[in-house]
């Protein structure tokens, strides 16, 4: 268990048995960067990063495809990597408490098992109409983003419970 360490980086003991490491609790340190070796982490199945100083995401977070839950909240990200979008067997997406302006909206469709995203507490302008194709999603957390409005298509998901 790495929570709480006051750590300003991952230790390397963490990538030296990659195909074993299922679960990884580095919340509420001081990370400000993940080393580029998270992508040889393919067997992670939950990744908690919440709680950190984290600015940015190395792409080879889009090598986790087996990653359900990612929670990155109360961090200091400004933007999500494309790659992100690789990460189909992504349940919970928590990026709440960031500074992110946009959404990867070219490719966040690709998150098809996603029920649950949080990026309340951000600087979103806008949401991308492609969380339409998120079939499964059935929580979307906005609150406290610079947006007025949900656009019609996302308010008409069937089964959608959209919180403010």
């Amino acid at each position: 268990m790495l929570a709480g360490q006051s750590l300003s980086m991952l230790p390397d003991d963490v990538y030296r048995c990659p195909n074993q490491l299922m679960f990884l609790y580095a919340q509420s340190n001081q990370l400000t960067a993940i080393a580029p070796q998270i992508g040889a982490l393919t067997s992670l199945h939950t990744l908690y990063l919440n709680n950190n100083n984290l600015q940015s995401l190395p792409t080879q977070i889009g090598q986790l495809d087996k990653l359900k839950y990612l929670f990155l909240y109360n961090n200091q990200l400004i933007a999500l990597p494309a790659e992100i979008c690789r990460l189909t067997s992504l349940v919970y997406l928590y990026v709440y408490n960031n500074q992110l302006s946009s959404l990867p909206a070219s490719c966040i469709g690709n998150l098809i098992n996603l029920e649950s995203l949080d990026v309340s507490g951000n600087a979103l302008t806008s949401l991308p109409v492609q969380i339409t194709a998120l079939t499964k999603l059935k929580y979307l957390i906005v609150g406290d983003n610079l947006f007025s409005s949900i656009p019609a298509e996302i308010a008409g998901m069937q089964g959608l419970k959209i919180m403010m």
